[in-house]
């Protein structure tokens, strides 16, 4: 079975492979088309003919987006998908998709969407321009600015591009190749290294160490290497705090597509410390074929497609499915080949601490009286520090544990957004690793309380992103920072 997984796979482009369905896929879905907003939760699926589909959180068929040539003969592939950042740049929130067998990158709006009308395709990228290979998958830095997987580029060639927000080719670089090219990426906090797959069973890092325009050059590493059998496709690296790791208090750190099942994997990389998807409704000759991943925006749950028997399917995190949410988007094999999820806070958007969340009071990140400004003013902060209680003033006053330091162990949900709440259960405990960039994600709070639970506890009023100007403590850091961006607030 295993040869017959690999045989079809690598023939997965063919052209001709299967007759294209042009209509009928809609009916398959278990319920009511609903009205057409983009709202967080909406789930987009790649399913060919140059088509994304929408769905609601609930799984409920939206919008039938039109990106690329309908009726190729070759199948019109689509394939990973993207947000942009909310603000960056200012307007809309925009969907990013890519055409595979087109080598374009199709800008569409929500313009219109809300009043019944169709969404509009904005702009289009041609990366063959750049170099020839199909583009996969995209992700986004906390600037706005893009990656793009190329998993056909011929050796020589480019394989990782990057745009600015405005769409202009910022570098491209050659990474080592597996069995192909670069199929999924996703980015790390530090802005700089892009963890990858290549179809083959290593998931390897590549990190920026020049960002001039043309490129640069960059250092190769392999974070996991699994077993022989192993086929690793889509990956997402996981916000702190997240509850797909072992099941009980300690978060994983990536999850892959793993055809088979769908992995979580350690910091390290050198274990295995949950899977998921192991038999559910798999293809009755191929098999389970795991192929792409999304965090849903709430962080509690996420999305995958299977490509062999082209399920959309979202896992719970203790490995249930979500009511509603396991359809066909299209019955043919190899047509589902992306997914995405609009609100899913990816770790290089917006990249928190690898354990816990830092937190400051609102009056210091500039948030009372009103809202912050765009770009928000330049307002100090300190965190993770002894006499944090003296350091951070909250509009709504401080009622917590007059210990606490500014580290918080947990949110909820779990993967942190505004309108949420955080709590620590150790008002004096504090991050002594220093595991942060030279940016990282903070959560802002109007006041902090305590009750039976939670020493010090309050609501995450904002998100903003801190440029990290101070390190001090040695082995118990004390950090000090400027607010250079705002990525959510209430």
């Amino acid at each position: 079975m295993n040869d017959m997984k690999t045989s079809n796979r690598k023939s997965r482009w063919a052209l001709g492979l299967l007759p294209v369905l042009v209509a009928g896929w809609i009916g398959l879905t278990p319920l009511a088309a609903f009205a057409h907003p983009w709202v967080n939760g909406n789930v987009y699926a790649a399913i060919s003919n140059g088509q994304y589909q929408q769905y609601s959180s609930t799984g409920a068929t939206g919008d039938l987006l039109q990106v690329g040539t309908i009726g190729r003969p070759d199948g019109g592939f689509t394939a990973g998908c993207g947000f942009n950042p909310a603000g960056n740049p200012p307007g809309p929130v925009n969907l990013y998709t890519t055409v595979w067998h087109e080598n374009k990158i199709v800008i569409s709006t929500d313009a219109g969407a809300t009043h019944g009308l169709p969404p509009v395709a904005a702009q289009v990228i041609d990366t063959s321009l750049v170099s020839p290979g199909h583009p996969e998958t995209i992700v986004f830095n906390t600037a706005g600015d893009f990656f793009v997987g190329l998993v056909d580029a011929p050796l020589g060639q480019a394989n990782l591009l990057k745009y600015s927000k405005a769409n202009v080719l910022l570098g491209k670089w050659e990474l080592t190749r597996g069995a192909r090219g670069v199929d999924s990426i996703d980015l790390a906090p530090d802005q700089d290294t892009i963890y990858y797959t290549s179809e083959d069973n290593v998931i390897r890092t590549f990190t920026i160490t020049s960002t001039a325009p043309g490129g640069g050059t960059g250092t190769q590493g392999i974070y996991h290497t699994g077993a022989a059998s192993s086929r690793y496709y889509g990956i997402r690296l996981l916000q702190g705090g997240n509850v797909f790791g072992n099941g009980t208090s300690t978060p994983g750190f990536l999850m892959v597509a793993d055809t088979q099942n769908i992995k979580v994997l350690n910091a390290a990389g050198t274990s295995v410390m949950n899977t998921y998807g192991t038999g559910v409704s798999p293809h009755p000759v191929y098999g389970n074929g795991w192929f792409s991943v999304s965090v849903d925006s709430g962080g509690g749950a996420f999305v995958a497609g299977d490509f062999y028997s082209g399920r959309i399917v979202k896992f719970n995190a203790d490995g249930t499915v979500a009511p509603g949410y396991n359809f066909v988007a299209n019955p043919q094999p190899f047509r589902v080949n992306g997914v995405c999820v609009k609100g899913e806070l990816t770790v290089g958007v917006v990249p928190f601490p690898a354990v816990g969340f830092y937190v400051v009071g609102d009056t210091n990140a500039g948030l009372t009286p009103g809202p912050f400004t765009s770009p928000p003013a330049p307002n100090s902060v300190t965190f993770n520090h002894p006499t944090w209680s003296a350091q951070n003033t909250m509009s709504l006053g401080d009622s917590g544990d007059s210990a606490f330091k500014g580290f918080a162990e947990t949110t909820i949900p779990a993967t942190a957004d505004c309108g949420g709440l955080w709590g620590s259960k150790g008002g004096n405990t504090s991050n002594t690793a220093v595991t942060i960039g030279q940016k990282v994600a903070i959560l802002v709070t109007k006041q902090v309380t305590s009750d039976g639970t939670y020493k010090a506890k309050g609501n995450i009023d904002a998100i903003v992103l801190v440029q990290v100007t101070s390190i001090t403590g040695g082995g118990n850091p004390r950090f000090v920072g400027t607010v250079v961006d705002v990525i959510c607030v209430l």
